[in-house]
């Protein structure tokens, strides 16, 4: 596992290919990725800044952020001082979740039909445009699926009620359109 992120530098990313110094694909600025966990990370790469993104041919790859000094001054490399995971661009805390350890998440917005999955990758079901998320504070992605979110609940449109059903992931869709998603946070 992992967390979401997302490109907050205002700056073009570029990132190499896990095995050699080529150019794989970009990240552009509000553009949403994975980060991969340390221990995956060591696996994967080394230790290297692993990312998994979406490319312009259309796949969700593993990369490297290129080590380079953006304009901000800080080394590229380093992707822990420029690119935020979601939770700190959330709609705030929703407190009150039964599932969650302290009982708050982090509130997020769908505009379009998404899906929902328990934690063993089962469907859950499928919630409705105008819905809310509450995620966990590190917006974990999901390990098997990246794009996937974990969180503990959400509230349908027009009642505002608190559905919850244990621990669940939602499909972020980051691996489709990772410039346009439909869970997104305060970052427009």
């Amino acid at each position: 596992m992992g967390f979401l992120s997302i490109n907050y530098t205002g700056e073009v990313v570029e990132v190499q290919s896990m095995y050699d110094t080529s150019i794989i694909g970009h990240i552009y600025p509000k553009e949403r990725f994975t980060t991969i966990n340390k221990s995956d990370r060591d696996v994967a790469a080394n230790g290297e800044d692993i990312i998994r993104f979406r490319t312009s041919w259309g796949t969700f790859e593993l990369g490297n952020p290129k080590p380079t000094e953006l304009s901000t001054g800080y080394p590229q490399s380093n992707y822990d001082l420029f690119f935020i995971p979601w939770g700190q661009l959330s709609f705030g805390i929703r407190t009150g979740l039964a599932y969650s350890p302290d009982g708050n998440g982090l509130e997020f917005h769908i505009d379009a039909d998404v899906n929902v999955y328990f934690t063993s990758g089962d469907f859950m079901r499928t919630i409705p445009a105008g819905s809310l998320f509450f995620s966990d504070y590190a917006t974990t992605s999901g390990y098997t699926h990246p794009e996937y979110m974990f969180g503990y609940g959400y509230s349908l449109p027009g009642d505002g009620s608190y559905v919850h059903a244990s621990e669940m992931f939602i499909d972020t869709e980051i691996d489709l359109n990772s410039t346009n998603t439909p869970v997104y946070g305060d970052w427009n």
